[in-house]
């Protein structure tokens, strides 16, 4: 035993030290001495363990790095986790780390961004990527539909005299001049309003119930509004109540619901197909999946179409479906429908229907409209009080941001109508239309 212990130290310690002896069977000994010799670590007096080799307590596992932190774990040294992990997100901070805030265990390098005004993911850059909304005021129309530019975005809809007005909103937020398309006299009633923006072009299908059958109108950007093309042309069947319009396949797509029946007219061959409107409930949605087109057939059923206009297949939902249960995929459609609690998602193809994913909070009446933008699926609730939008991924696994109200629409109440719109600028947005009235959700951290 070393001669740098006191006698009353060896005397009592003699049976101890046979025991230890054992386990420090070859460590690297540097014994007692007088101190340390010049120029040696501070701790060359003491015997430093072998680094994955036998201990007792966490003390006989001190590392010679001092990034590593050892413990004692069934009497072998081992590493577990950063050493200086203030707020316990297992990134350590600078030397040892990249953790550019220890007081912040959602703030480490590949953190999600949020938008906080914090560089969550400690990139150098605050902010980038971060969902978040600015909300504005629209246009004073009616009906209103937003629909995509290549710089921002148009409402569509009727003034108070009943025109048919499109007035562009640049991804400022900011309002043009808004312009008439076409007046009342050319249009008569008009009960709902269905627009697909694309590229500089805008078209337009009205419903107009009893009075007659639906009305096309194409509209053109030109400089910062839009005009039309020519006058209005008929489409389809009168007794159109509420419409819906897309482009795919190179043809244009109108469902509309009459009183009793749902129909589906595609326009490079002026075919029709009767569908179910179901309960009423539910409006008539369009979405694709990139290869098929997919609509809402009664209260259960989602219908999917070939480019050709021929049926592909046909899913059920173990649920009725939501308001506007529709969005568009990559290989799948979104479907929001309801159980008897709430509102589900989930991603259907046409060989399968996946696992439905419960819907942030609220009540199985809410008036629910489903939506896609470019990197998430967002999904809107409205009641009689509010409007509110969450953002979720594209695989509904995890839910990357939610919106009140305020910051999706500065009007009170509840909108008669949710859209949304991708611009060519990448910037998705959300238009909510009230009784002549508009607002408009920039989903954008900050300008």
């Amino acid at each position: 035993m070393p001669e740098c212990y006191p006698p009353a130290v060896r005397r009592n310690t003699r049976l101890l030290w046979a025991a230890c002896a054992v386990l420090l069977l070859g460590s690297d000994f540097r014994g007692c001495g007088g101190g340390a010799p010049e120029g040696a670590p501070l701790d060359a007096g003491r015997p430093l363990p072998v680094r994955t080799g036998p201990c007792l307590v966490d003390g006989d596992c001190a590392s010679e790095d001092m990034c590593v932190l050892l413990v004692c774990r069934a009497g072998r040294c081992v590493e577990e986790g950063p050493p200086f992990d203030t707020d316990g997100d297992r990134v350590a901070p600078p030397p040892c780390g990249d953790d550019c805030d220890d007081r912040n265990a959602s703030t480490f390098p590949g953190a999600a961004e949020t938008c906080n005004g914090i560089d969550d993911d400690c990139d150098g850059v605050v902010d980038e990527g971060a969902p978040g909304a600015r909300a504005f005021d629209g246009p004073r129309l009616d009906l209103a539909r937003l629909v995509a530019l290549p710089s921002g975005w148009a409402f569509v809809g009727l003034s108070a005299e009943g025109d048919l007005v499109a007035q562009v909103v640049a991804a400022s937020g900011e309002l043009r001049e808004p312009s008439v398309v076409a007046t009342a006299m050319e249009l008569g009633d008009v009960v709902d309003v269905a627009a697909h923006g694309s590229g500089r072009q805008v078209l337009v299908i009205l419903a107009r119930g009893p009075a007659g059958p639906p009305l096309r109108l194409v509209l053109d950007l030109v400089g910062e509004s839009l005009v039309a093309t020519g006058r209005p042309t008929e489409v389809g069947e009168a007794g159109a109540e509420r419409v819906a319009v897309t482009l795919f396949g190179g043809s244009e797509w109108v469902a509309w619901d009459t009183t009793s029946q749902r129909f589906l007219l595609r326009s490079s061959d002026a075919s029709t197909r009767t569908l179910d409107r179901g309960d009423g409930f539910t409006r008539p949605t369009l979405a694709t999946d990139g290869a098929n087109l997919a609509v809402a057939d009664g209260d259960r059923v989602v219908r999917f179409y070939g480019a050709d206009g021929g049926e592909v297949a046909a899913q059920e939902m173990s649920g009725p479906f939501a308001a506007s249960p529709l969005a568009s995929g990559e290989g799948v459609v979104y479907v929001a429908y309801r159980d008897a609690f709430d509102h589900l998602i989930a991603q259907v193809s046409t060989t399968t229907v996946g696992s439905g994913v419960t819907a942030p909070s609220g009540s199985r009446e809410d008036d629910v409209t489903l939506a896609r933008t470019e990197e998430h699926v967002l999904f809107l609730r409205a009641d009689a009080r509010e409007a509110r939008a969450t953002l979720l991924s594209l695989d509904l696994r995890a839910f990357v941001a939610s919106f009140l109200r305020t910051q999706i629409t500065p009007h009170e109440g509840t909108p008669r109508r949710v859209t949304t719109a991708t611009s060519g600028m990448g910037l998705s947005a959300i238009g909510t239309a009230f009784a002549g009235q508009t607002g408009l959700g920039v989903l954008r951290c900050r300008d």
